[in-house]
């Protein structure tokens, strides 16, 4: 008589040729795999609009800190300054273009980035002094944020 090993006398729990088996699996790995594509898009875009949140606050800090300094030149009509002003403005991380108008709405300076792409934010400071004459309008300070390379750094 012929001993049986103690491996044979086992059932198997799973019966690995049986197609229910098999299909259960697959459907199951399809549907992992399905749910971890959609959550990682999910995470991805909740990340990009973080970022998005995170240059708009930066811009407007930026815009805010920049503004006494840059109203002062120009209400001492000291062009230079102004120029390196908006140069180093333009330098900032972030900032992809300055642009300055005066209250003529002429555009007197741009600084920056002159190949922008067609998705750009531009964020828009109202230049103004007050004295005991009142309020004297003197340009806008517009920031231009572009987001081209925001969107190529979330892919």
């Amino acid at each position: 008589m012929k001993k049986m090993d103690a491996a044979e006398d086992r059932i198997p729990l799973v019966d690995w040729n049986s197609r229910a088996i098999r299909r259960f699996l697959i459907w199951g790995l399809l549907a992992g795999g399905a749910a971890s594509f959609i959550a990682s898009g999910y995470s991805s875009y909740l990340e990009y609009r973080a970022r998005l949140a995170g240059l708009d606050r930066l811009v407007q800090t930026v815009g805010e800190y920049a503004l006494p300094p840059l109203t002062n030149s120009l209400w001492a009509f000291d062009r230079e300054h102004v120029r390196l002003q908006l140069k180093g403005l333009a330098g900032i991380k972030g900032v992809s273009a300055v642009r300055l108008q005066e209250k003529d709405g002429e555009l007197h300076y741009f600084s920056g980035s002159t190949a922008l792409s067609d998705d750009t934010k531009e964020r828009a400071f109202a230049l103004y002094r007050v004295d005991a004459d009142g309020r004297h309008e003197l340009g806008t300070l517009t920031l231009i944020e572009d987001l081209r390379e925001e969107r190529l750094a979330g892919l």
